[in-house]
């Protein structure tokens, strides 16, 4: 990179790797859902055509409050019941989940984008596929896209972010 009088200044830090583009359509099509809040205060789901219920609702704006009351419900549908490992969404019938239960915790299949500092909230979520495996770079560019934790996937990722709640 050229510099002052002529003098190469290397950059220390790739912002590169911080780029939250868009997932690519690979990546997309291994999300059953994926919800983007948007400015209204709806929720579009841009990796299928399955509608989520929400309960309570009580924002307006582009994200959820991490104040909010609302809970969440999954469609009941086999699909549904499979992809969800972590049973956030899912045991033994639907369940009622929080914006808390969405922030605090690391899930395996469900992934959350939101503020990196208090309040903590919520731009977007959405649900793997069952059976879909991540490769590193799937993992890098989540990283990426929803503003994990470094630490997300259990060690240092360069594509991740400081959380001020983990």
């Amino acid at each position: 990179m050229p510099g002052i009088g002529g003098v190469t200044i290397s950059p220390l830090i790739n912002l590169g790797a911080r780029r939250s583009g868009g997932l690519s359509s690979d990546l997309l099509a291994k999300f059953l859902a994926l919800w983007e809040v948007q400015s209204d205060g709806s929720l579009k789901n841009i990796a299928g055509s399955d509608d989520l219920t929400i309960n309570n609702k009580d924002w307006s704006g582009s994200y959820i409050p991490y104040t909010s009351s609302a809970t969440f419900n999954i469609p009941n549908t086999v699909d549904f019941q499979n992809a969800d490992s972590d049973n956030l969404w899912y045991n033994s019938g639907v369940l009622d989940v929080t914006v808390n239960d969405l922030v605090d915790t690391n899930w395996s299949r469900t992934f959350v984008k939101y503020s990196n500092t208090s309040p903590y909230n919520i731009t977007k979520f959405g649900i793997l596929k069952s059976g879909e495996t991540l490769t590193d770079s799937d993992k890098n560019n989540l990283s990426a896209y929803f503003m994990l934790d470094i630490y997300y996937f259990g060690v240092w990722n360069d594509y991740g972010y400081l959380k001020e709640n983990r």
